[in-house]
């Protein structure tokens, strides 16, 4: 007699307990392992802008964008000028030297036409960070000379990461030196909170690229030096600092992720 084979009882409980457990295990860590994700792939086109703009100089034969590349462009405080960069160099990465005849190119920006002659038609087609925002760009500081010296100096700002202690927001509370630069608050107001100044780009990037990070709130600011009263630079407006950029290696941020 043939035996009807089947599953007990027993054994379906064992299977769907055991799918339990897993489930129990797995789904929690789903939104770290998405965040971890999209944190690798920021990182991994950063890298692409990186290597797309070097080429781009090549192309060029420049040294970077702030001598030589452009004829003109507006002077404006640091919050407006990167969003000027930001459409400059996503024309630039995707059109080339057809950059200047989109019509998402910015008044007041003019390439220097021996510079456009030799750029080549597209370099990466670059498209929204894994959050959905656009990336976000800045040459730097512009180098000059001192009237008492021969030697070049970078004036201007440098972006640096900045921090609140608030455990609820990816990159609050930082670690001791040598991470961080300088805790301040503002002397005149005693309910101001500390925020942390940390992870400031080193003054010879050709270019400083960065993702806003999850919660789409770009915590980069720039000045010449570090410290002073939180309101005296607008400090007290940003949060956050989860920002991924192509100069903090060390990415102690990431552990809010874990």
């Amino acid at each position: 007699m043939k035996r009807n084979e089947a599953f007990t009882l027993v054994e379906l409980l064992v299977v769907i307990a055991i799918i339990a457990i897993l489930a129990g295990i797995i789904i929690p860590n789903v939104p770290g392992f998405i965040a971890k994700a999209r944190m690798t792939r920021a990182y991994g086109e950063i890298k692409g802008i990186d290597l797309a703009l070097t080429k781009m100089l090549t192309d060029a034969n420049r040294q970077d964008f702030r001598s030589g590349f452009f004829d003109a462009f507006p002077n404006e405080s640091f919050d407006v000028s990167v969003g000027i960069y930001q459409e400059v160099f996503y024309n630039l990465l995707r059109n080339g030297k057809n950059a200047e005849s989109s019509l998402d190119w910015p008044a007041g920006v003019i390439i220097n036409p021996d510079v456009k002659r030799k750029l080549g038609s597209s370099y990466m087609e670059l498209a929204a960070d894994p959050w959905g925002q656009l990336y976000y760009f800045y040459p730097g500081p512009f180098r000059a000379r001192d009237l008492g010296s021969t030697v070049p100096i970078d004036l201007g700002v440098v972006p640096f990461r900045i921090y609140y202690p608030d455990l609820s927001v990816p990159g609050g509370p930082r670690p001791d030196p040598p991470h961080t630069i300088e805790n301040v608050e503002d002397p005149d107001d005693p309910a101001a909170e500390p925020f942390t100044v940390g992870y400031a780009a080193p003054r010879d990037l050709t270019m400083y690229i960065w993702s806003s990070g999850g919660n789409l709130v770009p915590n980069q600011l720039g000045y010449p030096g570090y410290g002073g009263p939180a309101l005296e630079y607008g400090l007290d407006f940003m949060g956050g600092g989860d920002d991924i950029n192509n100069w903090d290696n060390d990415q102690s941020w990431a552990g809010f992720y874990n």
